[in-house]
């Protein structure tokens, strides 16, 4: 079953269109654990930007942001990053987004997809929201560490619209390390200490997605 079409115009750098259509188908980082950057009123919403993290267990970011009153799921085609991608990976993140939306409805939320720019498209969406966080994934990769810097600069250059949203980054090391004071210099000085793997986290309650927003495809 498919969840959406993708238009050609974002396939102009350096990706080819499918073979096939697939179609109707720093403000600081925390590992597990930390409360977010801002305390929460009873009107304040979150925005979470998925991009490879498009799971609902396990997912630190999402139990943060889903102690908000409202919180915003979204994930967004950028042709910087669909452009790494080859048509069998493209396919695999259709599927999963549809999984990842059907999931979220679930519990009652849902999952806004948009097309363009990250940057731009988290900017339109804070103003028109209010949104005070944007929670997303830190990433490894250059090319994804680049774009997150740009969204980064862009929510901070967002004071001048009277509003200052911020940007809270998290991940999830697979030993427990927050009480790892000294880095070992070699692996095998790091198997002595036997860390504790963490646990995986269940999905959070989320918040009603109760808003007069368009939740369809959008360019």
């Amino acid at each position: 079953m498919a969840l959406l079409s993708l238009p050609r115009s974002l396939f102009s750098h350096s990706l080819s269109s499918p073979s096939h259509a697939i179609t109707s188908r720093r403000n600081r980082c925390f590992s597990c654990s930390l409360s977010v950057s801002k305390t929460s009123n009873a009107t304040s919403l979150a925005i979470l930007w998925f991009k490879q993290d498009l799971r609902l267990d396990d997912h630190p970011g999402l139990l943060q942001a889903s102690k908000f009153p409202a919180l915003l799921p979204l994930y967004v085609f950028d042709h910087r990053i669909l452009s790494r991608y080859n048509d069998e990976k493209l396919e695999l993140v259709l599927y999963a987004l549809e999984d990842l939306r059907k999931s979220l409805k679930k519990q009652g939320s849902n999952l806004m997809i948009r097309f363009g720019n990250a940057e731009n498209v988290i900017k339109e969406l804070v103003l028109e929201v209010e949104a005070a966080d944007v929670f997303a994934e830190m990433e490894v990769e250059y090319h994804l560490r680049e774009i997150m810097d740009v969204v980064e600069e862009t929510l901070v250059r967002m004071a001048s619209f009277d509003r200052n949203p911020g940007i809270v980054l998290w991940q999830t090391p697979f030993y427990d390390i927050k009480n790892l004071k000294v880095l070992p210099a070699s692996y095998d000085e790091f198997e002595k200490l036997q860390l504790t793997v963490t646990p995986p986290l269940l999905p959070p309650r989320l918040p009603s997605a109760e808003m007069e927003l368009d939740w369809e495809v959008c360019e």
